[in-house]
């Protein structure tokens, strides 16, 4: 019996979204999480459950 790897459901549609909208090259643009949430493509099926930064609380 073979035993094969599956990416998560969170991890695949993260790997999707940094690949599409990720410019590493974009200097104070912010990390790719700040990139993927400033994303304005709501016609994206990904886009409401696209990975964003949590807030932080103090």
């Amino acid at each position: 019996m073979t035993s094969t790897s599956r990416a998560s459901l969170r991890s695949a549609i993260n790997a999707h979204c940094k690949a599409c909208i990720y410019d590493p090259f974009a200097k104070g643009c912010g990390s790719w999480r700040e990139q993927v949430a400033a994303c304005c493509s709501s016609n994206c099926v990904f886009h409401p459950v696209r990975p964003v930064p949590r807030e932080r609380s103090n």
